[in-house]
């Protein structure tokens, strides 16, 4: 994930190094994130100097639990529902 709004082009680049027409980007907040129990870090690399890690909730144990599908849905659910195209005209 990236820290801050940044447009569709600019996350592919920042993510893949490269231009990729046509690339996509969702948008949420990490306070979103962190009411629905993930945990939010922000972790530079040296080539993404606005990465960010994003954990699971914990579990009763206070272990991280497993990324399986009711995780995926929680996370998905805290984006847009519209994904933002990069406009290309």
């Amino acid at each position: 994930m990236i820290l801050g709004e940044v447009d569709a082009l600019a996350a592919a680049v920042l993510v893949t190094r490269y231009i990729a027409p046509g690339a996509i980007a969702r948008v949420t907040a990490a306070g979103r994130l962190r009411e629905e129990g993930f945990t939010v870090v922000h972790s530079p690399t040296k080539t993404n100097r606005l990465h960010v890690s994003v954990y699971p909730p914990l579990t009763s144990a206070g272990e991280y639990a497993d990324w399986g599908d009711q995780v995926a849905i929680r996370f998905n659910a805290c984006f847009t529902e519209e994904e933002k195209e990069q406009d290309t005209t």
